[in-house]
């Protein structure tokens, strides 16, 4: 088959592992073809076509927005593409019309939480879109999570289908642990980990791990390097790796620390891991939280955290055997081989939408006169969408957003409040002290 694959990005990150992990399965039976706005060539996609610059802007102005339709729309007729792909974000509107106007199928792939995020100050074009789409466009949801199954079943009763994320045996080798007290700590380190990385660090004197080496680069570095040194903590800090498998062949640890896909691969080489996200400390992965995470892309905003209490007894309840068991579960749950053949077996079977109502607004957009307007608030994007071409339209029937999307994000921002509120108070309090000594000076 001819597979043409969308994303807005393609830098770094599990998204992207993901891909590489598909393409070297893929590239046996099909030929695969790439579109990205930004690609940057940390991963090599072997023997495939790349095409780059896209314009995938949340900004896109109406004509860009018609000029990225119509290049899809090209690629597609021109490489006979059997299938789009589409992963996060943006980049859904213009690829999803595409597919749908040049008659091909599309599938959406879901990668969680943070996939595509509407606040309630977002309820534009974009919003109307995605609900469009969803309906007339794609014809199948892949997703890494049962958050998202759940989700997109109940909004738009369209075929979903449960992926998980696909680790390759032949790199990732069964490793034997060493009970050295040093630990690996793989992720970003971008504002949005900083919370659940500070959280650690602060447990690190109460916990029976002597050392952690960071493996990663982002926005906080400089912020959490600070911390160690002000803490005076056993943390080094080295380089972001794409191939997460050469630093378990670089030095021996004693388990592995981060969030989704880092902790698949860490059990899947036959290391301990301890799950963070979301700003808390899950813990140490057991038989019990594996089989509930398992389904989960092992990314739960509501799991309750633990005490570094509790985390240290749970270091010291680590056994060779439970690990050993954990990790042939997972390299039977998370085989790439398996889960790229039951990809493939549903790509195959996938039938595109009617696009008669898409080709009839696409027309609308092309002929209309001012091209300049911003899509998100295109008047004729809007009036086209809400008076045509969206059936007894009711913004409280779009339940994947408001109890999903909206609701995930919005409970993780109070929760993040909270916290600020209660450091502000410290704050206040501290600064209250210092002018009760400073008057009692006086």
């Amino acid at each position: 088959m001819n597979i043409l694959i969308v994303s807005s990005n393609f830098s770094k990150g599990g998204l992207e592992t993901q891909l590489v992990t598909y393409h070297n399965k893929l590239l046996k039976n099909n030929n695969l073809y790439y579109c990205f706005q930004t690609y940057t060539h940390e991963y090599e996609l072997k023997n495939s076509e790349i095409f780059e610059n896209a314009n995938f802007s949340y900004d896109i102005n109406l004509d860009d927005f018609i000029t990225t339709i119509n290049n899809l729309i090209n690629i597609i007729k021109k490489y006979n593409i059997d299938v789009v792909h589409i992963h996060p974000s943006y980049c859904l509107f213009s690829a999803a019309l595409a597919a749908n106007i040049a008659g091909v199928p599309a599938i959406y792939n879901y990668h969680g939480f943070a996939s595509f995020n509407f606040g309630n100050n977002a309820l534009n074009n974009y919003l109307l879109l995605y609900k469009y789409i969803f309906k007339n466009c794609i014809s199948a949801v892949l997703s890494v999570s049962q958050y998202g199954i759940n989700a997109f079943k109940s909004s738009f009763n369209i075929p979903c289908y449960l992926l998980k994320n696909g680790i390759d045996e032949k790199k990732f080798k069964i490793r034997d642990f060493k009970n050295n007290k040093r630990w690996a700590l793989v992720s970003r380190l971008d504002i949005d980990k900083r919370s659940e990385i500070i959280k650690l660090l602060s447990f690190l004197p109460n916990l029976n791990i002597k050392a952690i080496d960071i493996y990663g680069n982002g926005t906080e570095e400089d912020y959490l390097k600070n911390y160690v040194a002000k803490n005076n903590l056993n943390v080094n800090f080295y380089d972001y790796q794409n191939d997460v498998s050469k630093i378990f062949e670089k030095k021996e640890y004693n388990g592995i620390i981060g969030g989704g896909r880092s902790i698949i691969e860490a059990l899947f080489s036959g290391y301990p891991a301890i799950l963070i996200e979301y700003s808390k400390i899950v813990g140490v992965m057991t038989l019990e939280k594996y089989e509930y995470f398992k389904s989960l892309n092992f990314v739960d905003p509501y799991f309750e955290e633990v005490t570094a209490e509790q985390l240290n007894d749970e270091l010291n309840k680590i056994s060779k055997s439970t690990i050993a068991e954990i990790t042939d579960l997972v390299r039977d749950d998370f085989n790439s081989d398996s889960i790229t053949k039951e990809y493939e077996n549903i790509i195959k079977v996938l039938k595109p939408k009617d696009n008669q109502k898409t080709t009839k607004l696409f027309n609308e957009l092309q002929n209309c006169t001012n091209k300049s307007e911003i899509v998100k608030y295109s008047s004729v994007l809007y009036d086209s969408l809400k008076n045509t071409y969206i059936d007894n339209l009711d913004l409280d029937d779009i339940t994947l957003l408001e109890q999903t999307e909206v609701a995930n994000i919005t409970k993780y921002l109070v929760a993040k409040i909270d916290e600020l509120n209660i450091k502000i108070k410290k704050l206040e309090e501290k600064i209250n002290c210092i002018k009760e000594g400073d008057s009692k000076n006086d």
